[in-house]
Parts: structure tokens; sequence; C-alpha cells
């Protein structure tokens, strides 16, 4: 085996957790090192339409072990990165059963080697949080299977979605004001999301024969207090943070439930983790392996960076069912972005609904409330954003970089998509995108608009406008649909 893909004996490899974050990092790399991948579920239809060719979606419940067997018959690789974090009741002891389960399957399989991704955690015996220790034994269960286990135990992650970083954006992003309790004095060493999925990539190729545990982390020990500072300058963000001695973390879990989108049961969890320092001490990781961990502010950046400049959540996210007499609107937030999108059939082909599409904006205007269109250019203007420096559109398909009123093409790709960049005066980011989609008897059109809310300000302007947004944005689709329904019937048929 190796990571350059060109072996002719590269490994099949089994991937628990592909719906979660990390599974999400490494899915599509893992494809380019293994002959086959097959990505476990309890749910397939979680990962539909996102699988890169070379993995497969197989139907797996490791909590009472159904499908788990089959799906490790014949495997070189197994990577278990499932956790129950979001569970109720004894998480501790459907960890151990899913592990057994996982274990005793991947010895009848005959697994080579299992890649396990536990939690860092520096408490002394007896002292540990039940997540760190049920984690701990996890690695144990699965040394049973008689397979080499490549146990990474991992700092928090930072990286877009996943929990720790969620927890501190929206702190940082909702709280003006923070009191602090003494454990966000405590030493971390937060890891890069990029760095994380290096080190779990790697281990397709242990370093060394036997069973290792490596304990990863970031490139520099701060505090916890240090990395929310460290995002709000990122984002630009001035916070006041006061300490006080007598907020316990679980109090604090209750306080970070009412502030934080995270769920309290994670959130409490990371909390508990956190008081004891989860700092590396075992530096065997950086020997063994050819990953230099990145410092928190690279970590930061880099997490914000991934996150808009793919703009994933615009072409990503839920889809709800559509018919010709059904339109859907769906609503949901991807890290810090507020996500809505709504898509209706329309009795016409793809070609003529893009045209209309391309047309949006100068002239033809927005296909509904003109009027607010025009006052929202206007307030631009006073308050001298560039609604007042901005020159008519130019006639045609727009390109990438042409300006539409208030807004900056990022894409448009004939007859599928246009995507836009909001440039007006916001507290906060914004993106517009319509797509034209093929369907039985028509196309479906659907619109993504998103909000990159930018702290309390910005989620104030989305929810107390949001009752105009829907108006406003509800209207275009309808105003589109009749602006095509008009032109088909102007048009004499052939």
């Amino acid at each position: 085996m190796n990571h350059d893909g060109n072996s002719t004996t590269r490994p099949v490899v089994v991937l628990t957790g592909a719906t979660g974050y990390v599974g999400g990092l490494i899915l599509e790399p893992l494809t380019h090192v293994a002959s086959e991948v097959r990505c476990l579920t309890r749910d397939p239809s979680k990962l539909h339409g996102s699988i890169p060719a070379g993995a497969v979606v197989l139907r797996a419940d490791l909590a009472s072990g159904e499908g788990v067997e089959a799906a490790l018959r014949g495997a070189d690789i197994a990577y278990y990165l499932v956790h129950s974090l979001d569970e109720t009741g004894d998480f501790a002891q459907l960890e151990e059963r899913s592990a057994r389960n996982f274990a005793d399957a991947a010895r009848r399989g005959g697994v080579r080697t299992i890649i396990y991704l536990g939690a860092l955690g520096t408490a002394p015996p007896g002292e540990a949080s039940e997540h760190i220790e049920s984690r701990s034994k996890v690695g144990e269960i699965l040394k049973s299977s008689g397979a080499q286990v490549i146990e990474f135990r991992s700092a928090i992650v930072i990286g877009a979605s996943s929990m720790p970083f969620e927890v501190i954006r929206a702190l940082v992003e909702r709280l003006p004001v923070m009191v602090t309790p003494r454990w966000v004095n405590m030493p971390v060493q937060p890891i890069a999301s990029r760095d994380l999925a290096a080190y779990l990539l790697a281990a397709v190729n242990p370093p060394r024969p036997g069973n290792h545990v490596y304990e990863i982390a970031g490139g520099e020990v701060v505090s916890f207090r240090a990395v929310m500072r460290t995002y709000g300058r990122a984002r630009r963000l001035r916070r006041l943070m006061i300490p006080v001695p007598v907020v316990t973390p679980s109090l604090s879990s209750w306080w970070l439930r009412l502030v934080t989108p995270a769920r309290y049961r994670i959130a409490r969890r990371i909390v508990d983790g956190i008081k004891h320092g989860p700092v590396q001490r075992d530096r065997q990781s950086l020997i063994d392996f050819e990953v230099r961990p990145m410092k928190v502010k690279a970590a930061i950046d880099g997490a914000l960076a991934d996150e808009t400049s793919r703009l994933r959540f615009l072409s990503h996210g839920r889809l709800a069912p559509v018919t010709p007499r059904k339109s859907a609107i769906a609503r949901w937030r991807d890290g810090n972005v507020i996500v809505e999108r709504r898509s209706r059939f329309i009795r016409a082909d793809r070609t003529r609904v893009f045209g209309a599409i391309a047309r949006i904006g100068g002239e033809t205007g927005w296909y509904s409330f003109g009027f607010l269109w025009r006052l929202r250019f206007a307030m631009d203007r006073v308050v001298a954003g560039v609604g007042g420096r901005r020159r008519a559109r130019k006639p045609g398909v727009p390109v990438s970089g042409d300006t539409v009123d208030l807004w900056t093409v990022l894409e448009c790709k004939a007859p599928v998509r246009l995507r836009l960049r909001a440039d007006m005066r916001l507290p906060g980011r914004a993106w517009l995108q319509l797509e034209a989609t093929e369907a039985e008897g028509g196309c479906v059109l659907t619109q993504t608009a998103a909000f990159d809310p930018k702290g309390l300000l910005g989620l104030l302007y989305w929810w107390l406008l949001y009752p105009v947004h829907a108006m406003v944005f509800g209207g275009m689709l309808s105003g589109l649909e009749r602006f095509v329904m008009l032109e088909m019937q102007d048009t004499p048929a052939r």
C-alpha cells in the first residue's frame, strides 16, 4: 500500500462515522488510496448524492451489530470514528457495546488494522471526565479484535462544524460581554481539522508494527480564553471577558445551552473535557508521522476560509421534495451561516428558465417588490455603500466579476446556475444562488439565500428583517415563474 494510489494492492477500507464531521474530512481523500471505501451508516439516505467515486454505502448498526460483520468481511483497514456524545441515557455503556460489536466483527472479518480516534485528556487516574474515560475504554475494547490498533487521542478540533469550534464561535459571535469561569483559563492545545485529517490518512500505512496510542494536538498550548480571543480578532469582534471564580463547568454547560446552537449534552461533555486541560504530553506522533501541526491563529483562519471559499452551503444541504403542485422550503445552519432554500416546479424547459435568471436586476428588476429593492438601493447610498457608485449592469448573460445592482457575480454557469455575493452594507456577509434543474415535464427552480451574521447585531438584523426577506425572496420565485409563463405565451408556436 502507498499514498500515491498507484499500488495494485490498494486496501479495502471501512469507514464508520462517514456522516459525521471527521468522517467527512477523510472520505474523499480515502478514495484515492483505497480500492474501495465502505461507508457504514444506520441511515444510508444521509449520504445520498454525496458519495465520491470509489465509495459505497452500507447499512449497519454498531449498537445492535446488525450488518457490521458483513460490511467488515474482507476489509484490510477499518476506521472507528463514531461516538455517542449526543446520546441520552448511559452513553458510556452504548459506546462499549458498539465497540465490542465492531471488534468481534473485525476479528471474524480478518481486518488487519483499526484506526481509532479517541480523546486527549490529562486528568489524574479516577478524576477524568466520563467522556474521556469512555473513549479510553473503547480503545482497549478494540484491541480485543486481534487487529493492529492505531489510536489517536486528539485535542479539541478547530474546523468549521466541529463541535468545540461551534461552541467557541457561538459564544464570541453572540456575547459582546462574557462572564468567564475559571476553566476558561485551563491550557488547551487545539488541533486544526486539516492536521487531524493528515494524521488519520497517514495511518493507512502504519509507521510501526503493533498497537500504538498517539497523542495529537496543535502547534501551541494556549488557554481556552485565548482561543476565544483569537477567534474574535479573526472576525473583528471586540469582546469583554469578565473572570469570575464561582461558575462551575456544570453551570457553564447550562449557560452554553442558552446562548449557543450547540446541543446541550455535547456542550457539557466538551466543557468537562476542557477543565482537565487536554494538552499533549507524549510527542511520539511528531516522530512517527510527517505532520507539523499549525498554531491556533492559522487553524482558525483556515477554518473560516474553508467555510466561505468553497461556499458548500449553497450547493449542499437540505433538499425538500418538490412536485408540480407543491413548492418546498428548507432552513438550516451551516456553522455560523444561516441558509434558506426555496424550490418550485416550473412547466418550462431549463434553458428558458435560466434565461429569465440571467436577466435579473437592472432594467428587468428582481421579479417582485421592486419598490423594496429600490428602497434598499437608496439606503445603501445613504450609508456610503456601493448603492451610490454602481453603474448599470451590462446587457446579456452576466459573467464572473460583473455587477448586478448591489451584487457581484461569483459564477454564471448557463443554463444551470447564477451565484451572487452581496456588496451592500450589512452586519455580515450574504449570498444568493438561483439554479435550474431539469425535471420531467419542466424544471425545478431553486433559490438559496445565505447569511453569515457578524456578532449579535448580525443575528438581530436577520431575525428582525426575516418577514421582509421571506416576502421578497418568496415573491422573487413566483415573479420569475410568471415572467417565464408570459414569455412562453408571447412566443409564437413554430
